[in-house]
């Protein structure tokens, strides 16, 4: 992929993983917990502040989402930064379905994702032939799919 310029290759990452803009989520670690949370800026002295006073993150009120900008995606790219994008849109339909399969079960939630997918299960459940590409850990769409066509296990 190094004969893409910056540009393509960040026009494809946007086409293929179609998302929220105004907003998207960073990785965080603390001792051996770690997760994803929305990304936001806020003024750090009035956050700190505000922490002095025995408030948290969570209830800091002067706080407000970053957007999914290219300079992001670039960093993460990079290896800078590890990002996650909100994949649900405000209008309550997503353009792909990501699929994470690290717990016990696995092996057989791959093999019903993999069915799911092959038989387009999703698909017709709301009665649209959608034509969508399969990969490893997702399915892409070329027209948005409603949350009620989303993985069924």
């Amino acid at each position: 992929m190094n004969q893409y310029s910056e540009h393509e290759k960040l026009n494809l990452f946007k086409n293929l993983f179609k998302g929220r803009e105004d907003v998207f989520a960073v990785r965080w670690e603390k001792g051996n917990k770690s997760g994803y949370m929305p990304a936001y800026h806020y003024d750090p002295y009035m956050y700190r502040l505000h922490k002095m006073k025995g408030g948290t993150f969570k209830d800091y009120k002067d706080k407000t989402y970053l957007p999914l900008t290219d300079q992001q995606l670039l960093k993460h790219f990079n290896g800078e930064q590890l990002i996650g994008i909100y994949p649900l849109l405000q209008g309550n339909t997503s353009w792909f379905i990501a699929a994470d399969f690290d717990k016990e079960k696995w092996r057989r939630n791959v093999e019903h994702f993999s069915i799911f997918v092959k038989n387009k299960i999703f698909l017709r459940t709301w009665n649209a032939p959608v034509p969508a590409k399969e990969v490893m850990s997702g399915y892409f769409s070329i027209s948005p799919i409603p949350p009620s066509g989303v993985v069924r296990f």
